[in-house]
């Protein structure tokens, strides 16, 4: 077992504080496959605002939930820590599948498939942009 990675789970979970683990848990993937394009985020983080600014450049219709505003942030980090193997922010789902923050993780992240030319097919893939609204 790693232990540094273990201990960080267990900070998270201990910041969470006392929640329901399967209903936030229940929730979050009924979210991550029912939302086309749907981002957890902070207000304050600047990965955040980029991926935000990627996507809004883009007019592509996502959801974003501000995991520093909503009432079970915290919980709902911690759960996506157990769904995604992490629980920094953004963590962004395309169509169901965790394509990544801004430049890292599941696919690359929304900046570097952006720079590839492979973010707005997946997007339009996912009906959360259509293929006119590039133009």
């Amino acid at each position: 077992m790693n232990f540094m990675l273990d201990l960080k789970r267990g900070f998270t979970k201990i910041t969470a504080g006392d929640y329901d683990e399967a209903a936030v848990r229940a929730q979050l993937e009924r979210d991550i496959a029912r939302k086309p394009c749907i981002m957890y985020s902070t207000t304050t983080c600047p990965f955040c605002k980029q991926t935000k600014k990627v996507l809004d450049d883009m007019n592509a219709i996502y959801t974003n939930i501000e995991c520093d505003e909503v009432e079970d942030g915290a919980a709902i980090r911690t759960e996506l820590e157990q769904i995604i193997g992490r629980s920094s922010v953004p963590a962004v789902f395309i169509g169901g599948k965790f394509v990544g923050g801004c430049n890292d993780g599941g696919l690359g992240g929304v900046v570097t498939l952006n720079n590839k030319g492979e973010l707005a097919s997946m997007l339009v893939a996912a009906g959360s942009l259509t293929a006119t609204q590039r133009i």
